[in-house]
């Protein structure tokens, strides 16, 4: 029987469990507990001799400890190094596996990975925050708190400029304001270090790029009149993420009404305040697509990319769901910008509000540009 990379981890894990974290393997007298927490019959046979049984089913080599290899390798083939059948073997420690107990679930659902470090969102926080510095030391503002010369640089998302692709993923390293970047770097550093320490740096980056474009595209379809800057897409995406990892993970987490209950409060007050400024105040620019566009993408992503502690048949549905509903949006926003210009004003053929390669809002005649719009 091969097995999958995520069987090794969930075995790896049972045989910490087992071994009590012990360097030297599973000893007989750790074998006897789990035997006898297991509450499971061998035909009769006693303890001892159950024991035993698996002992020399699991223990190739004879040493009287069951090492990490030879313990994959009894789980793995039907027979060990020395001609023994591993079938007892292997349906005990399956039964182990289905009989966690509820507290022992929580405690491989809190697990996380202190080592490498959380390195990823840290450094595209250190990132965003030179970036805003930078344009802010060079802007000849009276208040650099909320000055907003990145809208016309060349990082910025605008509809006139998509066919610089680079704009869907460079203006999630604008900011409109201090106010802005602070709230959208405290945000995601509080939600998306613990996400990186259970799912790593590879699944964070990918799970952050995916809600910098989808919080652009999104703009783009639902709120195109908007010159678009800031990080909030991918913030609201690590905010669904956290939902997606509820949802998966549902039996194995701590606190678990106390975490949905503050996803969906912060989630819902901030998307409701902006979807209320936006509509309410003719002078809010907030593009409120994006956040909202963000999190679905962080939920029907989430699902996928996230680790899952203990797969059931039931989510596997639910991740394969999730993902064909994010293909399809992601697919159906790009053919959107490739073929469906939508310029009712004509902004895109006026020579200044088209500019794309130098300093847009300058040269541009301000009451017939785009609003400037932030994430």
């Amino acid at each position: 029987m091969s097995l999958s990379s995520d069987d090794k981890e969930k075995l790896a894990e049972i045989y910490n469990e087992l071994s009590g974290g012990r360097s030297d393997g599973i000893g007989a007298r750790e074998l006897a507990e789990a035997v006898q927490n297991a509450n499971v019959t061998f035909g009769g046979m006693s303890l001892q001799a159950a024991t035993a049984a698996l002992m020399r089913q699991g223990d190739a080599n004879g040493d009287g400890k069951i090492g990490q290899e030879e313990f994959l390798d009894a789980m793995q083939y039907d027979q060990n190094a020395n001609g023994t059948k591993t079938a007892g073997f292997r349906q005990f420690i399956s039964h182990v596996a289905s009989t966690v107990s509820p507290s022992r679930k929580e405690m491989k659902g809190a697990k996380t990975i202190c080592w490498p470090p959380p390195i990823f969102i840290i450094l595209i926080t250190i990132a965003q925050i030179s970036v805003y510095a930078y344009y802010a030391n060079i802007a000849e503002c009276s208040n650099v708190q909320e000055c907003p010369p990145s809208f016309g640089t060349p990082l910025a998302f605008r509809m006139c400029c998509r066919h610089q692709a680079w704009r869907f993923i460079s203006y999630s390293f604008l900011h409109a304001s201090l106010s802005h970047i602070g709230f959208n770097c405290v945000i995601q550093l509080i939600i998306g270090i613990p996400l990186e320490m259970k799912n790593g740096s590879s699944r964070m980056f990918m799970l952050y790029l995916m809600g910098v474009i989808a919080g652009a595209l999104g703009s783009s379809v639902f709120d195109p009149d908007s010159n678009v800057v800031g990080a909030s897409g991918a913030v609201y995406t690590v905010m669904g993420a956290w939902t997606a990892e509820l949802i998966q993970n549902w039996d194995t987490m701590r606190y678990k009404w106390v975490q949905l209950l503050t996803t969906l409060t912060l989630t819902g007050l901030d998307l409701g305040s902006q979807i209320y400024k936006r509509y309410s105040d003719t002078e809010s620019t907030v593009s409120f697509a994006g956040h909202f566009v963000g999190f679905v993408a962080g939920i029907t992503f989430g699902c996928y990319i996230l680790k899952n502690v203990e797969s059931r048949k039931g989510e596997l549905y639910i991740r394969w769901g999730s993902i064909s509903v994010f293909v399809t949006g992601l697919f159906f926003a790009i053919f959107w910008n490739v073929f469906f210009t939508y310029d009712p004003k004509g902004l895109c053929e006026s020579e200044s509000t088209a500019k794309c390669d130098g300093d847009y809002l300058v040269a541009a005649d301000i009451t017939s540009t785009p609003a400037p719009g932030r994430f």
